[in-house]
């Protein structure tokens, strides 16, 4: 079973003035299935998944992914990481604009080396899922909000990842668009056995996770 774990990590920032410590000494595993956090603005949340996601580095503490420490990695030992095991979604969509929604979901794959015809067929596939398909040839100006962000959840899921992360997915949708994004992503990461990590306002779809955990301010999580 994979796990995701993290060992008295810290995160602080520096600036002119003072430093601000916005993680201290977090230990916490996250088990394969659906995991969610709340809590206030500021109290670390996002600093976090970046963390998880190897976006920023800790500035102490050690972050295992089945027991290989990720920690230790170099740039482009991340880079072949996330390709082949993780999935970011990020508050807003974050999609290139010169590019087509299907271009959009496939390009991670042409980077792993998957074929054009491969890439495009599976990045077809996933769209037809998010009832996307007939928009695919369609720029991110051209789409709704709620479509550009089904197609960055596209993006983030076309590799199979064994870890997700996402950082309000649906902050900037309807209820409707969001209840169906949120079905989206936790029935992805049940099919897969994936670890969701999914960081929300909404005690509604935090509640949905198998385990939900609020953070305080200084990063100390609890489970609800």
């Amino acid at each position: 079973m994979n796990k995701l774990i993290t060992q008295n990590i810290s995160k602080t920032y520096k600036s002119f003035d003072n430093d601000f410590k916005v993680i201290k000494d977090l230990s916490i595993s996250f088990n394969q299935g659906s995991n969610s956090i709340l809590g206030k603005s500021g109290c670390g949340k996002t600093s976090l998944l970046y963390m998880l996601g190897g976006l920023i580095e800790p500035t102490s503490g050690s972050i295992l992914f089945n027991s290989q420490n990720l920690t230790n990695f170099s740039e482009n030992d991340w880079s072949g990481f996330r390709r082949r095991n993780l999935g970011y979604i990020f508050q807003f969509h974050n999609l290139l604009p010169e590019f087509t929604a299907l271009e959009n979901v496939y390009l991670p794959l042409l980077i792993d080396n998957v074929s054009l015809q491969d890439a495009k067929e599976r990045a077809m596939d996933i769209l037809d899922k998010v009832s996307l398909a007939h928009r695919a040839d369609h720029k991110p100006a051209m789409l709704s909000g709620g479509e550009r962000q089904r197609v960055s959840v596209c993006r983030a899921l076309i590799n199979n990842p064994k870890i997700i992360l996402a950082d309000e997915p649906t902050g900037s949708l309807d209820s409707k668009n969001a209840e169906n994004l949120i079905n989206i992503i936790y029935d992805f990461a049940e099919k897969q056995n994936a670890i969701l990590i999914l960081v929300s306002h909404n005690n509604e779809i935090a509640k949905l996770s198998d385990k939900c955990f609020y953070m305080t301010e200084g990063g100390e999580l609890n489970e609800e």
